[in-house]
């Protein structure tokens, strides 16, 4: 859900599971805000923002991983050694068929019982 702020045309990101209003017992804290936001309280936006997420229950994520950090250069060089490891079954794999047409092309040019 996108909704624009029009004291200063920013817009604030709530996905569809976040409240968007205080629920209804909370009609003094919503006017409190309404008159604040009014009055041109440059914070009122940021407390709003944290108040509907503590109202909604909703927390921060988890991080993605809780195994160790990788450095760029631990990155890299995993990748580097995907790409030879890579490399290296293909040249395996170019070998074996090679090794294919020749053992075809000697069947062909010397039948079994020449050999």
């Amino acid at each position: 859900m996108l909704i624009w702020s029009q004291w200063r045309r920013k817009r604030v990101l709530l996905p569809p599971h976040r409240p968007t209003s205080l629920p209804n017992g909370y009609e003094s804290e919503r006017n409190s805000f309404l008159v604040r936001l009014a009055e041109g309280d440059p914070a009122v936006r940021a407390e709003l923002i944290r108040r509907l997420r503590a109202v909604g229950g909703i927390t921060t994520a988890p991080p993605v991983s809780t195994g160790p950090r990788r450095t760029i250069k631990e990155m890299l060089n995993k990748v580097s050694d995907y790409v030879r490891q890579r490399e290296e079954r293909e040249r395996e794999a170019v070998a074996q068929a090679r090794q294919r047409e020749l053992d075809d092309l000697a069947q062909r040019v010397m039948p079994r019982g020449k050999r």
